[in-house]
């Protein structure tokens, strides 16, 4: 099935449009990841310093979908775009 350009970033070479499905599919399961990290972080209450919260996973899960995202804006919008800000 051949895919047309749409949306606010459209994309006419097919190839550049293949790249950036393959990466949006990636941070879409990045961004599950982090979804599920933030989920399950554990929290403490402290007498001193108040609520505690572990935030060490959430911040490993996060680093990947950081780097999708700006891999996408590099090599699929601004490619597609010609014009790069």
């Amino acid at each position: 099935m051949t895919s047309q350009p749409t949306g606010l970033f459209p994309v006419a070479d097919a190839e550049c449009h293949a790249k950036g499905r393959q990466k949006m599919h990636g941070l879409a399961l990045y961004i599950s990841h982090v979804w599920e990290a933030a989920a399950t972080t554990s929290t403490s209450l402290c007498r001193v310093h108040g609520m505690d919260v572990g935030t060490e996973r959430v911040a490993l899960e996060i680093a990947p979908a950081l780097a999708a995202v700006r891999t996408l804006d590099l090599e699929v919008i601004c490619n597609s775009q010609r014009i790069c800000w």
